[in-house]
């Protein structure tokens, strides 16, 4: 990722600490618009450089998705003065086939700080691979982007995969756009496979999610368990065979609501965990090293000499939790204390190696699971 590249330069300069969450800086627009639905924010644009417009979706798909969308969501368009007539000629569309929906085009009548303050209303965006794309990401606006002929390795939303959706038809030639100066492909079939359903089910999808996880939030703020310190141990047993997982997996530790962990990174047969660990320059994290025994007497010998706190939680090293996974399983434990275990459904997730050696998500499924 981009991102990445750019962060190794300061570690060279000699950065110590960790990548840091990005400032946007916004105002408040001067436009009243009170939508009668959940705002869904659209930018349907790209760079105006003549071979970066092929980044986009077609209009008429735009169309159609919008009609979807419109028992759903409120629309809110943003982007520059001269994207303002494609959104003009979209709302004429939808005039047309007259679709009862409830939007505003903001494209050129709000400065950039404006921009990014209206955008920070919206419980939702959507965009193809664009600047407005990243700065919904760094101001962590549940995201869905459709990509064509960039790459999403390079290019994706930066941040927390769990609020963020990309759709791709990961084609065989896809990126074009990587080693080449210029987009050639004049067919674009990567984005012309992409259809107005499959956008849909990705939007209220997450939408879904997202709502959930509202619900879960006002739930615990009301049982604030996250202010409560040793509470749980997290343990982690790894033979380290995929150290860029075993790093998801810290990384979603480190992104908890509940901050009061300690995770235990359990080498099995490796002392590879102490260098992992240093890494992250956390105190909360701890590596211990055992010679080669097996997952489940580690985890025993470990409950046994190691842990302290009331409550353990298990991690396996190429999963990952969502933010508010110990706190909302912490509340349950403390508003009932004759509980003795909680547990919670999961994201099954299928991923193959693609052609160009990178690991793809290809399948993803809930496994649901009963009350005991």
């Amino acid at each position: 990722h981009e991102v990445l590249v750019n962060f190794e330069i300061a570690v060279r300069l000699g950065y110590q600490g960790k990548i840091p969450d990005m400032a946007v800086p916004s105002m408040e627009p001067p436009v009243i618009f009170q939508p009668e639905k959940a705002l869904l924010g659209i930018h349907i644009g790209a760079s105006d450089s003549r071979h970066m417009q092929k980044k986009k979706w077609d209009i008429q798909k735009w169309v159609n998705l919008c009609s979807m969308l419109s028992d759903s969501f409120s629309f809110a368009f943003f982007g520059t003065k001269k994207e303002s007539e494609e959104v003009a000629s979209l709302i004429d569309f939808l005039k047309a086939d007259h679709i009862n929906c409830d939007f505003q085009n903001f494209c050129g009548k709000l400065s950039l700080k404006e921009t990014f303050g209206m955008m920070k209303k919206c419980r939702l965006f959507l965009s193809c691979d664009s600047g407005l794309m990243h700065a919904a990401a760094a101001m962590k606006i549940p995201l869905v982007s459709i990509f064509g002929p960039t790459s999403i390795n390079k290019n994706r939303p930066w941040g927390n995969d769990y609020i963020f959706r990309v759709i791709s038809s990961e084609l065989p030639c896809q990126p074009c756009y990587l080693s080449d100066p210029e987009i050639h492909c004049s067919r674009r079939v990567c984005l012309e496979s992409i259809t107005p359903e499959m956008v849909k089910n990705e939007v209220l999808s997450l939408f879904k999610r997202i709502s959930d996880i509202r619900e879960m939030k006002a739930y615990l703020s009301e049982i604030n368990v996250s202010t409560k310190k040793n509470l749980v141990t997290v343990l982690m047993p790894t033979l380290c065979l995929n150290i860029n997982l075993l790093n998801r997996a810290i990384e979603s530790v480190l992104r908890q609501t509940y901050s009061h962990w300690n995770l235990y990174i359990l080498g099995d047969g490796t002392s590879e965990v102490e260098k992992i660990a240093s890494r992250f320059k956390d105190n909360r994290i701890k590596a211990f090293s055992y010679p080669k025994m097996g997952k489940s007497r580690i985890l025993n010998t470990a409950i046994q000499d190691l842990v302290k706190t009331p409550y353990i939680a298990y991690l396996d090293d190429d999963d990952i939790y969502y933010p508010i996974h110990l706190e909302s399983l912490l509340a349950v434990l403390c508003e009932d204390p004759s509980l003795d275990f909680v547990y919670s459904d999961t994201y099954i997730v299928t991923i193959s190696d693609g052609p160009d050696g990178k690991w793809k998500e290809t399948a993803r499924s809930v496994e649901n699971t009963q009350n005991v």
